[in-house]
């Protein structure tokens, strides 16, 4: 979704793009034209299907090579590469040595700041991972965090120069998330008007910790008020999902937290009080109540309150970290 809409937005500017991404499906045809000025090229690498994360870093040399010989048939002269997500910032890497390009790496998710939000029964991330996106940070000319925390974690956990950083808040579709009527959201979902309803929205997996949005709903709520109707909206997601949501079900029974569900994203509006819950902090942003109508896409999702580190602060710490380096084994 990230890049599909970049590449829309971008075209839109005149700025012609070609997004790579590795062949899932062998009837897909190797070139595809979503709009004038916006091409997607289906670069085999590996069998012919969908394939586990876990597996994907066996095909990272295929995928970069099928790249680099398609952008020199086809006489490919990029001004600048993006790549997103930790695999894709690999070939990324190589790709810009290759071509000679400048290169902006974004990540959906950064593996030590996942462990450390992870359970105590989850597998940690990779050694090849979290040393596979270091490296990237490192090579890359620009690095883009979505949050002010993403950006303070690249300083902290992967030695991010402040200078090569910058922060870019996703944007929300408007066509979707627009005002509505609540009474007619509620009745859509069988919920009595007045009761306190608390929404969690997103896929359903350990990461996102929605057995702590179950567990606080049911300590903070006081005893003499009715029970409050907490939705969890999202389907399960990843290996474990279905475990994930089997194990939230029995967290609700007897709870004071009242029901719990998992719905289908629609874009039938329900308003009510919004829940990010984390064993540690949020890492990408938080939705607020910036819903213009008219605007398809912008800054309707925005970062928490707390301030962006100043330029000055970020090279204060690096020149701490250069006098007081952290020692690797």
């Amino acid at each position: 979704m990230y890049i599909n809409e970049l590449g829309l937005t971008m075209a839109e500017r005149g700025v012609d793009v070609t997004v790579f991404t590795r062949r899932a499906d062998g009837g897909t045809p190797e070139l595809t034209q979503v709009r004038p000025g916006y091409s997607v090229v289906h670069v085999t690498a590996g069998p012919h299907t969908d394939i586990p994360v876990a597996e994907m870093p066996h095909h990272v040399g295929e995928f970069t090579e099928g790249t680099l010989k398609w952008i020199d048939g086809a006489d490919l002269r990029p001004q600048v590469i993006h790549t997103h997500y930790w695999l894709s910032g690999w070939s990324g890497v190589v790709l810009k040595e290759a071509l000679g390009v400048p290169l902006a790496n974004s990540f959906h998710t950064l593996g030590r700041v996942k462990d450390l939000n992870r359970r105590t029964d989850e597998t940690p991330s990779s050694l090849m991972r979290t040393l596979t996106e270091e490296e990237v940070v490192a090579r890359s000319d620009c690095v883009i965090a979505s949050t002010p925390h993403e950006f303070d974690d690249l300083l902290d956990h992967y030695g991010a120069r402040p200078e090569r950083l910058c922060t870019s808040p996703p944007g929300i579709d408007h066509d979707v998330f627009t005002p509505g009527d609540r009474g007619e959201a509620r009745a859509w979902l069988g919920l009595p008007e007045k009761t306190p309803l608390v929404l969690f929205v997103g896929r359903i997996q350990s990461l996102k910790a929605a057995d702590v949005a179950i567990g606080a709903l049911g300590e903070l709520l006081p005893s003499d008020a009715p029970p409050a109707h907490l939705l969890l909206v999202g389907g399960a997601s990843g290996a474990q999902g279905e475990e994930e949501l089997a194990h939230l079900h029995r967290m609700t029974m007897g709870s004071r937290a009242g029901t719990a569900g998992a719905l289908r994203a629609s874009p039938t509006p329900c308003r009510a009080a919004c829940v990010l819950p984390g064993r540690r902090r949020p890492h990408r942003a938080v939705a607020q109540r910036d819903v213009r109508p008219g605007r398809r896409r912008g800054p309707g999702v925005r970062a928490s309150r707390r301030r962006r580190p100043s330029r000055r602060s970020a090279l204060r710490r690096e020149r701490r970290r250069d006098r007081h380096p952290r020692r690797r084994s």
